[in-house]
C-alpha cells in the first residue's frame, strides 16, 4: 500500500520571533523566511498572511492559541482543511502526529455519513486519548456521535487541541 502526504500549507505559525536589525521591527521566523529582497517583490513580501477561517459557533476555535496552522492536508485518502491546533510539541511532524491517527480511523468516518460531507470538529489529545469531542455541520446526531466515537479511539501520539473540518467520503486520489 503506497502511502502519500499532501501538505499544502505546512505551520503557518510556528516561527520564534526575531528581530530586523535595519528596520527595528519583529517577526516570526516563518514570516521572516517569506521575505524576499528586490524593489519588485517587496510589497508582496510584507502582505500579511490570509486569516484563519472561523470554525461554525458551536465548534470552539483553537485559533487564538494555534501554533500550527494548515489550510488543508491529505494522507491515505484523509483530507482535512482548515487546520487550528495548539500542539505541546509542535514541529514539521506535527501535521503526521494529527493525520495518521484520522487517516486508521478513514473507513469508520465515511461510515458515519451516507454521502460526501464537511464536518467540524474540535477536541483535545491527551496521555494518548482524545476527550471534549464537539462535531457541527453533522447530517444527524448518530452522525456526530459516530464522528466522535470514531475520533475518540484513534490511536493518538501527541498531546494537542484542534479546530478541523473532515472531509468525509472524499474519493481516493487516483494511482
Amino acid at each position: 500500500m503506497r502511502k502519500s502526504l499532501v501538505l499544502v500549507v505546512v505551520l503557518a505559525a510556528c516561527g520564534e520571533k526575531t528581530a530586523d536589525p535595519a528596520t527595528g521591527s519583529s517577526s516570526t521566523a516563518a514570516s521572516s523566511a517569506r521575505a524576499t529582497s528586490g524593489a519588485a517583490t517587496s510589497a508582496a513580501a510584507t502582505a500579511a498572511p490570509p486569516p484563519v477561517q472561523a470554525p461554525p459557533s458551536d465548534v470552539p476555535s483553537a485559533a487564538a492559541s494555534a501554533n500550527v496552522t494548515m489550510s488543508e492536508a491529505e494522507l491515505d485518502g484523509v483530507k482535512l482543511k482548515t487546520i487550528s491546533c495548539k500542539a505541546a510539541n509542535a514541529n514539521p511532524f506535527t501535521a503526521i502526529a494529527l493525520l495518521s491517527p484520522v487517516a486508521k480511523q478513514k473507513s469508520t468516518l465515511d461510515a458515519c455519513v451516507d454521502s460526501a460531507a464537511e464536518i467540524s470538529v474540535h477536541f483535545s489529545v491527551s496521555g494518548k486519548k482524545a476527550s471534549d469531542i464537539r462535531v457541527a455541520g453533522a447530517p444527524s446526531k448518530e452522525a456526530a456521535a459516530c464522528i466522535a466515537k470514531a475520533l475518540e479511539s484513534a490511536p493518538w501520539a501527541d498531546d494537542l487541541v484542534c479546530v478541523v473540518k473532515l472531509d468525509l467520503k472524499t474519493p481516493a486520489p487516483a494511482k
